[in-house]
């Protein structure tokens, strides 16, 4: 049963009224609904620009949609792709952050009205400063100031600056400071100090914090010790299977043996010791030192306002501008579970970075990091919580890898994890080590460029390795078992696929915006019903052949491995046929990477459908002079026809035969039928055409005409060339009355050609191509003048649908 029918039947016994629509089956006076929104019900965005999408069950009239917003920014625009089916909304004053927002959608005027909501939080308070900063709104010292608020003591920041985005770790704001601190004015520097001190000391902006209301059995220290020591953060906690020391006031004496406990029963610090080859570097504590009494790593639990985003903690360098450094701890202490232990492996982990480098850029050193939590504890699964800042669903891509802006370069452990998990899963147990080399490269680098360390430790093939990074972050066959279902990990519902359907011939463009070292995906449903050519044009891509990489994987429902398609000027697919191609699909997706370095690349991906079908018409005309007498005798063959995929060539051929001007063979009509193979050669009998012929001069006698063979070569979308096609004709004739012929057989065997110059789809060759000749045996045949054949004219025209 034919594909269409069968899905015809399949519906109708669903109990469905249908009708054919452009690109497929609609069910009459149904009412088309929203699929999917994007943002989603309830969804809490960082970006201020996004697009509103609104993707539908079917074709809608634009005339028909409404949208509508509160609070509305206003300057709507519409964009619609995928044959009405999906639109985009974009206006150009953004959207405010701190605001939430009401949306309403109706596919048809009496249709169902589909309500979603969303808040823009907008960018944390140290994004907003380094905004001010960039536009010279606030100096450098000013935005130092506010940027230490906001860690500290928010509610003394400026309304500008004021943000419910969490600011997730302190560590780059100090890491930027030990490097910017040396440019910075005295009394900036001054100002700053409290910031600055350990929790305890006085002046120290947690000064007092500890609460040292007396509680028994809770100091470490004697009673005189205390009196010496600064007030608050007097108990002390000491790890027994590490240097380190977590302090905090006796009255949370409990949390601080909770985190000493979490880091000696994951032994945490002999596991990172062993990844990274170095030690923190001792901080110079010592006995006779009241504020620092030793030179063990120091973890301090303190308190963190929640009004200042919900900061987990943060990881100090103690020696300013220096490249390497001593480091002391900070975590808020009102963490628990598995938030507590994964923010203690996390910020123990910025500690051993800083015994080599101090100023790695900020997705390595909080990627990796965050990476650490997993390497500690792969159950906690904290770190999945940074993933959707990697990629943004209205774009359907991967964003930079190496950003600094948000929580994306949190989210960057993506790629580290992949190199664990995936890229040097033969290495075994010792797969983490990459993470460490790259490390130990980043001390060694004098020039502090994270992404260059990367390249070192991954031996130069870093462009090798993010390309197949964005091929295996497309989550779906056969890379879907990659990233651990175990720990709950799914890519996939982060970034989607920008969807595009093949509903109808033609052409459909497909902007891919590629930002530096990000990915976009791309997926195209086949939801044609006829047989059809699918072309992905990628000339545009070949402008950037070294920088630009593009994949693709075919869903047929088996695992296929991927397709490299990087540097090809097109790809082609053939759909739907009755016979399986091996390039037909239901789904497939497009995976575009880039690893430049600095510029976004703007191309255009070009699909275009166009019909299984060419027509086309063959002439062949020979004019042979005999030897005898004066007259000529004329043969004519013509076939003309139509191709189409799946179908047949109906093919007419006509031939006649004059001799001393008496018509003996009348032109007739005699068609017949056969499949043929896709781009292959085939040999078909057909039957007997019968009554098609006249033989007699005086006409009442009929014969067959017979196609014995024939063989073809047929190209659906010809390359340049010359292709051949062969046939053998042969009539039979029968001896009626006084007819001069006995008998015998007309045989005209002949071949055509086309020559295709160029990819117009039409070619045409004049010359004389036909071999052999033809005979009249007889008792009264003319003698024949071998090689007799001139004249010839043979031309086939491809003519798209």
């Amino acid at each position: 049963m034919p594909e269409l029918l069968k899905r015809i039947v399949s519906t109708l016994v669903c109990g469905a009224v249908l009708t054919l629509c452009p690109g497929g089956l609609c069910a009459v006076g149904q009412e088309i609904f929203v699929v999917r929104t994007f943002p989603g019900e309830g969804e809490t965005l960082v970006r201020r620009d996004f697009q509103v999408i609104v993707e539908f069950s079917g074709r809608v009239e634009p005339e028909e949609f409404s949208f509508s917003i509160s609070p509305d920014p206003g300057g709507w625009q519409q964009m619609w792709e995928n044959g009405n089916r999906r639109v985009k909304l974009t206006t150009p004053a953004g959207f405010a952050r701190g605001t939430r927002y009401e949306a309403r959608v109706k596919a048809e005027k009496e249709g169902k009205e589909h309500v979603f909501s969303f808040f823009v939080s907008g960018p944390d308070s140290v994004a907003l400063i380094d905004e001010a900063e960039e536009k010279k709104i606030l100096t450098r010292d000013e935005a130092w100031a506010h940027r230490m608020e906001a860690l500290f003591e928010p509610e003394k920041l400026p309304e500008a600056y004021r943000s419910s985005t969490p600011i997730r770790c302190g560590t780059p704001v100090f890491n930027r400071f030990s490097r910017d601190s040396g440019s910075l004015e005295k009394e900036t520097l001054e100002r700053l100090g409290p910031y600055l001190l350990r929790p305890g000391e006085p002046g120290s902006v947690f000064e007092g914090d500890g609460d040292d209301e007396e509680v028994s059995g809770s100091f470490s220290a004697s009673p005189a010790e205390a009196v010496e020591r600064p007030s608050g953060y007097t108990y002390s906690a000491k790890c027994s299977r590490a240097p380190i020391t977590v302090w905090s006031g006796r009255k949370n004496a409990a949390k601080a043996r909770r985190a000493r406990d979490l880091v000696d029963s994951h032994d945490m610090y002999s596991r990172f010791k062993s990844l990274m080859g170095k030690e923190p570097p001792r901080d110079g504590g010592s006995a006779e030192n009241r504020k620092n009494p030793d030179d063990r790593l120091d973890i301090f639990m303190v308190r963190m306002d929640a009004s200042a985003g919900s900061v987990c903690g943060f990881c100090r360098a103690t020696s300013l501008g220096k490249k390497v450094s001593p480091s002391v701890i900070l975590t808020n202490n009102t963490l628990e579970g598995d938030l507590l232990a994964s923010t203690l492996a996390h910020e123990l982990f910025h500690a051993f970075q800083n015994a080599h480098s101090v100023f790695e850029e900020k997705w390595l050193s909080e990627g990796t990091a965050v990476w650490a939590e997993d390497f500690i504890g792969s159950g906690w699964n904290t770190e999945q919580d940074y993933l959707p800042a990697l990629f943004t669903p209205d774009r359907n891509r991967m964003e930079t890898l190496t950003s600094k802006d948000g929580d994306q370069p949190y989210a960057a452990y993506l790629f580290p994890f992949f190199l664990t998990k995936h890229a040097f899963r033969s290495r075994g147990s010792g797969a983490d080590a990459i993470v460490g080399d790259i490390w130990k490269a980043a001390g060694a680098d004098g020039d502090f460029q994270s992404l260059g360390s990367v390249n070192h430790a991954l031996k130069g093939k870093f462009d090798k390795y993010f390309r197949e990074f964005a091929l295996v972050t497309m989550d779906l066959p056969p890379f879907d078992e990659i990233y651990p279902k175990s720990e709950n990990l799914e890519i996939r519902p982060l970034h989607r696929e920008e969807f595009w359907l093949l509903y109808e011939p033609g052409e459909q463009t497909v902007e891919i915006p590629l930002p530096p070292l990000s990915a976009k995906y791309i997926r195209i449903d086949n939801d044609l019903f006829d047989p059809a050519f699918v072309r992905l044009d990628l000339s545009d891509f070949l402008k950037n052949p070294d920088t630009i990489s593009v994949q693709a994987v075919i869903d047929d429902g088996e695992k296929l491995p991927p397709l490299d398609l990087t540097g090809k000027e097109k790809m082609e697919f053939e759909v739907n046929r009755e016979e399986k191609s091996p390039l037909d699909f239901k789904k497939i997706i497009l995976v575009f990477a880039s690893t430049d370095r600095k510029s976004t690349t703007f191309n255009t991906l070009k699909i275009q459908v166009r019909g299984a079908k060419f027509s086309g018409t063959v002439f062949y005309r020979k004019n042979h002079p005999w030897s005898a007498e004066s007259s000529n005798a004329t043969g004519t063959v013509t076939s003309t026809g139509t191709l189409t995929e799946n179908a047949a060539l109906h093919i007419t051929l006509k031939y006649s035969n004059t001799y001393q001007g008496r018509d003996y063979y009348k032109p007739e009509d005699a068609s017949g039928t056969y499949s043929y193979s896709y781009r292959e050669h085939c040999e078909i009998r057909v039957h007997d055409q019968q009554g098609v012929g006249t033989i007699d001069r005086t006409a009442g006698d009929s014969g067959a005409l017979k196609r014995e063979r024939i063989h073809c070569l047929l190209i659906h979308d010809p390359e340049k060339g010359t292709y051949s096609f062969d046939f053998s004709i042969s009539t039979p004739v029968k001896e009626s009355g006084t007819e001069i012929w006995h008998g015998g057989l007309i045989n005209v065997p002949f071949s055509w050609g086309i020559d295709v110059p160029s990819r117009e789809y039409e070619g045409q060759t004049d010359g004389s191509i036909f071999s052999d000749s033809w005979s009249v045996p007889g008792n009264n045949a003319a003698p024949v003048v071998p090689g007799g054949h001139s004249g010839v004219h043979v031309s086939w025209t491809f003519t798209k649908p």
